[in-house]
């Protein structure tokens, strides 16, 4: 019987990593002002925050949070679907669904989260999946949990997305097409319009994304 020393694993394959410069560590950063962040000494622009707006270093919003905090629970104390649904919640999506002119609107603590909780419960074992090679990894993840078959076109290539809706249409009968309508990896724009063109006259389902970072 071959032994297999699982701790020595991981570290020759750390070591092949930190070899190929392609190991990652964790990096303290500490927050300026106005997107400037301090790291190892230096003062730099951060382009990598999901703070772009400079929200967080709004002192009123740190002040109301504060005052909820102490009139408050500290934290939902579970899940919303057991204890921690709270009146904030629903009210926070009612605003923002009526300010952007729709009946209703779900939240999600992430982006993350929100393109594996709609992929994975729109989408069943019976449709298809289709969608540019370079889309986040949560859609990737998403359409996997939901078992739908996968079928990928190269990275903004209409031609391949046109023949993997060809295809689809002669198998399924439902098929959704995917992609990031501004790529969060790479900062390109998808043909939207083109898109829609070809899902329209297919009578395929349409998904488009925006994840910031």
């Amino acid at each position: 019987m071959m032994s297999f020393d699982f701790n020595k694993d991981c570290i020759q394959r750390t070591l092949e990593l930190q070899k190929k410069g392609l190991a990652r560590s964790l990096k303290p950063l500490i927050p300026k002002m106005n997107c400037v962040v301090g790291f190892e000494g230096l003062e730099v622009v951060s382009f990598c925050s999901n703070d772009y707006l400079g929200v967080s270093e709004r002192s009123d919003l740190r002040n109301r949070f504060a005052t909820s905090m102490v009139s408050g629970n500290f934290g939902s104390t579970g899940s919303r679907l057991l204890s921690g649904e709270r009146l904030a919640h629903g009210y926070l999506e009612n605003e923002l669904a009526s300010w952007l002119g729709y009946e209703s609107g779900l939240l999600f603590p992430t982006g993350y989260q929100a393109n594996l909780g709609a992929l994975s419960s729109i989408l069943t074992k019976d449709d298809c999946a289709i969608f540019d090679r370079e889309v986040h990894a949560s859609i990737i993840d998403g359409c996997r949990l939901s078992r739908a078959k996968l079928m990928v076109y190269r990275h903004l290539d209409l031609v391949g997305a046109q023949r993997c809706v060809d295809r689809a249409s002669k198998k399924y009968d439902r098929i959704m097409l995917i992609t990031e309508s501004l790529f969060s990896m790479s900062g390109r724009y998808a043909p939207l319009t083109v898109l829609e063109e070809i899902v329209r006259e297919r009578n395929v389902f349409f998904m488009s994304m925006r994840l910031m970072h």
